[in-house]
């Protein structure tokens, strides 16, 4: 082996080293990544169950007293003031667009990685946030009768 050979070896393996070092600089991108998408992603999820367990409160409010009810309610008088339901139900909505955002930003941040388990993870996400607009869309209209009733 002459000086060449020596050199063109030296060279391969720079080479190599500079593609794993590049290879493992990507994966700890993608590990820190995932750990801010998951972080987010609970944040999310709690917030939805505090959010669940707000318009179930305020539904259980809104409900007339005649109306037949489970005996896990506790009895709420339907006389309540309605301008801390009006409040409660603007808390709500606000809390639901940052909900939103929220499973925009995690839809957004998964389409860039592309993983199948992750796109059923956020199908799932994005059907729960739809289910909460439903019941915040009742919630809303319940108030606004209660309104009008007055």
């Amino acid at each position: 082996m002459g000086d060449t050979a020596t050199w063109e070896f030296a060279a391969v393996v720079a080479a190599v080293t500079i593609g794993l070092g590049g290879m493992l600089l990507f994966t700890l991108v993608g590990v820190i990544g995932s750990w801010r998408m998951y972080s987010g992603a609970s944040r999310a999820a709690a917030e939805a169950a505090e959010a669940s367990v707000a318009v179930q409160d305020a539904a259980r409010r809104l409900t007339p007293p005649d109306a037949p009810r489970s005996e896990s309610d506790s009895p709420a008088p339907f006389g309540a003031d309605l301008s801390d339901l009006r409040r409660q139900a603007e808390t709500l909505l606000d809390q639901q667009s940052q909900l939103r955002q929220a499973v925009a930003d995690l839809v957004a941040a998964n389409a860039t990685r592309g993983a199948e388990d992750d796109d059923r993870d956020a199908r799932e996400i994005g059907i729960a946030v739809q289910r909460l607009d439903e019941h915040i869309g009742r919630v809303t209209a319940a108030v606004a009768n209660l309104d009008k009733r007055r």
